[in-house]
C-alpha cells in the first residue's frame, strides 16, 4: 500500500518534474516515487559495493597479520639458533654476503640436526 505525503519543491524543480510526467504520461507523484526509488537503489548498490571492498580489505588484513605472524617466528628461531651457536672460531659477519652464509649454515646444521 502506498503511503501518501506532502513534498515542497522549488518551483522551477517542480515545473521540470511536471514536464517529465508529461513527457511520460505519469503524474508529478510517480515520477518522484521513480526518482526515489532510482536513488535509494543507488546508493544501495554503493553500499553493497563499500562493504564488499571492506570484507576485501579485511581478509587481505587478516592474511598479512598471519604471514608477519610466520615470518616472526622464523626470525625467532633464527635468533635462538644463533644465540646456541658456539663461539668458538665464529667471527662477527663484516658484510650482507658474510651473514647470508653464516644463516646459510646456521640453517645447514639445523637441517641436519633434524630427525627424519
Amino acid at each position: 500500500m502506498k503511503r501518501h505525503i506532502s513534498v515542497r519543491l522549488d518551483p522551477a524543480l517542480y515545473e521540470q518534474m511536471k514536464l517529465s510526467a508529461k513527457q511520460r504520461g505519469t503524474s508529478v507523484s510517480e515520477v518522484i516515487a521513480a526518482a526515489v526509488s532510482a536513488y535509494l537503489s543507488q546508493n544501495d548498490e554503493q553500499l553493497a559495493r563499500i562493504e564488499g571492498l571492506s570484507r576485501r580489505v579485511d581478509d587481505n588484513h587478516a592474511s598479512v597479520i598471519v604471514a608477519l605472524d610466520r615470518q616472526l617466528i622464523q626470525l625467532g628461531e633464527l635468533i635462538a639458533m644463533v644465540l646456541a651457536e658456539p663461539r668458538q672460531g665464529s667471527r662477527i659477519a663484516s658484510s650482507s654476503a658474510d651473514m647470508a652464509e653464516q644463516i646459510r649454515s646456521i640453517q645447514q646444521r639445523k637441517q641436519m640436526n633434524q630427525p627424519t
